[in-house]
């Protein structure tokens, strides 16, 4: 909302397998948010992955930053996406953490994530900046 307020454009861009597994878009919607909607099965919206809509915005307008948050099967290739086109992005990356305190590795980050090795979501998470 602080973006808003600041008269920024905001976009958003959500996806899910199905339509049914769209949430927040009405809370997107009143709050005057552009949105695009992405699902597997074209259900709703645009059909493909959440990236497919990631680059069709980009593909569109000038975009100043990328927020992300999602599954590192999401997240891996939105900073792949980010970093081909030279835009700084903002990634919350889930996962298990057993200890919290990166004892046990649990939440250790797998190779190709782009994050460096032995990024731990614990300790040196969630969120991940990229410039």
């Amino acid at each position: 909302m602080e973006l808003l307020k600041n008269r920024c454009k905001v976009q958003v861009v959500l996806g899910a397998r199905s339509a049914g597994d769209i949430i927040m878009a009405d809370e997107f919607n009143r709050a005057g948010i552009d949105l695009l909607v992405t699902t597997n099965d074209a259900s709703l919206g645009l059909q493909g992955l959440v990236t497919d809509g990631l680059k069709k915005v980009m593909a569109g307008q000038k975009v100043d930053m990328v927020y992300a948050c999602g599954p590192s099967a999401m997240l891996t290739p939105v900073a792949q996406i980010c970093r081909n086109a030279g835009v700084p992005c903002q990634l919350s990356w889930e996962a298990m953490m057993r200890c919290g305190m990166g004892l046990c590795g649990s939440c250790e980050l797998e190779e190709g994530s782009g994050e460096p090795a032995g990024w731990l979501v614990c300790l040196d998470g969630p969120v991940a900046r990229h410039d």
